[in-house]
């Protein structure tokens, strides 16, 4: 259906909330599953600073990974880095890489803060956009890939 699908995580409760929906997506139309986090970084004077250690973050994403597993979805990992404030963008130019038809993702993004929109970061026409579609029902947010459409 969606070929594959991305799934960013942050570790809430609304975070598995997005696992178990992206797994019954994916285990419904047999589609595959990158569990992304995206490590933010925090400039400081002498350089950047990660706001989390490298291990916690691969942690995260196997487990995720591991629950797609269990349900019987076939999942990758990725774990990039951004300033802080780009994680959006980061998400966007994921997107585009792994070729995904779908993107699930918490809302809000780690401790309050939300994902940037991709209006403050428009993508080129060739790369895609996560335009946000709001969760109903205690469901995350579930967004459909558009190449070369943008919506606020």
């Amino acid at each position: 259906m969606f070929g594959r699908i991305l799934l960013a995580v942050d570790g809430s409760p609304q975070s598995d909330k997005a696992a178990d929906l992206a797994a019954e997506l994916a285990a419904a139309a047999g589609n595959e599953v990158v569990v992304t986090h995206v490590i933010e970084l925090l400039v400081t004077k002498i350089g950047p600073a990660e706001l989390e250690l490298r291990e916690d973050a691969q942690q995260l994403a196997e487990r995720c990974a591991k629950q797609l597993a269990d349900a019987g979805v076939n999942a990758s990992i990725d774990i990039p880095r951004a300033l802080s404030g780009r994680v959006g963008k980061v998400l966007v130019d994921a997107a585009a890489e792994h070729q995904v038809g779908l993107t699930a993702r918490s809302l809000p993004w780690r401790q309050g803060q939300t994902v940037d929109s991709t209006t403050q970061h428009p993508p080129s026409a060739s790369q895609p956009t996560l335009p946000w579609v709001p969760p109903t029902a205690g469901r995350p947010a579930v967004e459909p890939v558009r190449q070369g459409h943008h919506q606020p």
